[in-house]
Parts: structure tokens; C-alpha cells; sequence
């Protein structure tokens, strides 16, 4: 009787094992070649609709990482909305922030993501101090934004401090 009990359990636990390792190698990445990607996404306001792009980024740390970035770029964030993919992230605004220190060129960075088992991402969308979309193709500083982000999204990024002052 020990025995039979013993190896239903054994193969209820064996059994769920198989299936938590099939979710974990179910990689929502895997089909995400590069370590960022430029996408459209449609808005609509005020039966108005429009294209913007964002870039995408493959996180190193969390789907937080985008907003913990600029918040060690820039500091604090001027404006939070409910994020686009899902509430538990939001959308966090930049406003009149520069890219280059060299330049007086401002920006609007608007950062966000999304941590689900089918999607993990943190994404960027960049205007210009003209509201004009830096991640278009046909924006002139569309490269050198693209440049920018990479660049920082692997610097030191301070997540924890980001995350305790988005907490409190």
C-alpha cells in the first residue's frame, strides 16, 4: 500500500515537473533574434488614428528595465499612465529630457513593457521637442536615437532604486 502511494505521488510530481520545464523552455524570446526590434503600433484618440514606433528591447534584467533606465538618465518620471500591454506596468513619461549633454536638442521618452509567458519586452517610444516620432523612418535622427538606446539600455541601470522609488 506505502509502495503504490509512494509511486502515484512520484508520478504526479514527475508528471508536473515535465510540464513546468515545457512552459520554461517555451522562451517567448526565441523567436526574437536580435537584442531590440523597431515596431509600429497604432493609436487611437478621438476616432483619430495613428502609427507610432517603439523600440523593443530584449530586457537583460526585468520588463522594467526601459523605465529604470531613463530613470537613471533623467531622474524621476513627469507623468504614469496605465501601460499599454497591461496594468501592471505602466507608461512613464519623460518630458523635455536631452539625449546628448552636447546638444539642446530635448526629447519626450515615453518607456513601458510587458512580462507575460507569451511576451517579454521593454519597449521606448522617443519624440522630438516638434511631437515628431524619432523611431519613424523617415525621422533624420532615427539612428542616432536607435544608437542611444542600445547604448544605455546596456549601461548600469539602477532597477533596484528605480523600483523603490516607483514603489513609494
Amino acid at each position: 500500500m506505502k509502495n503504490s502511494l509512494f509511486l502515484v505521488l512520484l508520478g504526479m510530481i514527475l508528471s508536473s515537473c515535465g510540464s513546468v520545464n515545457q512552459m520554461v523552455s517555451q522562451n517567448p524570446l526565441e523567436n526574437y533574434p536580435d537584442p531590440y526590434i523597431v515596431v509600429p503600433y497604432s493609436t487611437e484618440q478621438d476616432s483619430v488614428q495613428s502609427e507610432v514606433y517603439m523600440i523593443r528591447h530584449r530586457p537583460p534584467r526585468s520588463a522594467w528595465d526601459s523605465q529604470a533606465m531613463a530613470y537613471t538618465q533623467f531622474g524621476k518620471w513627469n507623468k504614469t499612465y496605465t501601460g499599454i500591454y497591461h496594468k501592471a506596468i505602466p507608461q512613464m513619461v519623460w518630458f523635455n529630457v536631452k539625449l546628448d549633454p552636447q546638444s539642446n536638442a530635448t526629447y519626450t521618452i515615453i518607456a513601458s513593457g510587458t512580462e507575460t509567458m507569451e511576451a517579454y519586452f521593454c519597449t521606448l517610444m522617443i519624440f522630438d521637442s516638434k511631437d515628431m516620432d524619432c523611431l519613424n523612418p523617415d525621422h533624420p535622427k532615427r539612428d542616432l536615437v536607435i544608437r542611444w538606446a542600445n547604448e544605455k539600455m546596456n549601461d548600469t541601470i539602477e532597477l533596484d532604486a528605480f523600483l523603490k522609488t516607483y514603489r513609494n
